[in-house]
């Protein structure tokens, strides 16, 4: 099959199934990242989420959340996994799309700072969700969702996840971080 376009995803039906609705429950109502606002106050971009500090993903467990994640995924993603500075995004972008298929994943995203990746990704699939700039394409049994952030016509984030992905990850997450503790 081709390589699916931005415009190839966003025209399919979307299925409101009971993974779609986990996956909009956490991504966006419990999303788990905290921004500093105008005034220097940390607040949660979602009031319902648990911070990864309050689930314990800190210190060293927040870098083995990340390693959980990529085993997680699809073998692509390893190598499709693209936290960007502003400046490399457009190129990242058009590179990425151009040679990754159907059913393979890939994350292409603004980092702010490289402390701030993982939080830069979750807040890019929450902020395409929340704002509708997202679709699913189902084939063969298996269901990606493409994940756009667009902040006024800038386009922060293109992202594309198997369903499976993003389950495993929610579990992940909510899973206690001190089993992952080296002995």
């Amino acid at each position: 099959m081709k390589n699916l376009t931005d415009d190839d995803y966003l025209a399919t039906e979307l299925n409101f199934g009971s993974n779609f609705q986990k996956i909009v429950q956490f991504y966006v109502l419990e999303c788990p990242v905290v921004k500093t606002g105008s005034n220097g106050e940390v607040e949660r971009i979602s009031k319902r989420g648990i911070t990864f500090e309050e689930q314990g993903w800190k210190g060293a467990l927040f870098h083995t959340l990340k390693a959980q994640m990529m085993e997680q995924a699809t073998p692509s993603l390893k190598c499709n996994y693209h936290p960007c500075k502003t400046e490399d995004l457009e190129e990242m972008f058009v590179q990425v799309m151009d040679s990754v298929p159907f059913g393979e994943e890939y994350c292409v995203f603004e980092m702010t700072d490289k402390k701030g990746v993982m939080r830069s990704l979750f807040s890019s699939i929450r902020h395409s969700i929340a704002h509708a700039d997202f679709g699913m394409k189902s084939q063969g049994g298996k269901t990606a969702y493409y994940f756009v952030n667009n902040n006024g016509g800038y386009i922060k984030a293109k992202i594309v996840l198997m369903e499976t992905t993003l389950i495993k990850w929610i579990a992940t997450f909510k899973s206690d971080p001190q089993r992952f503790k080296q002995k």
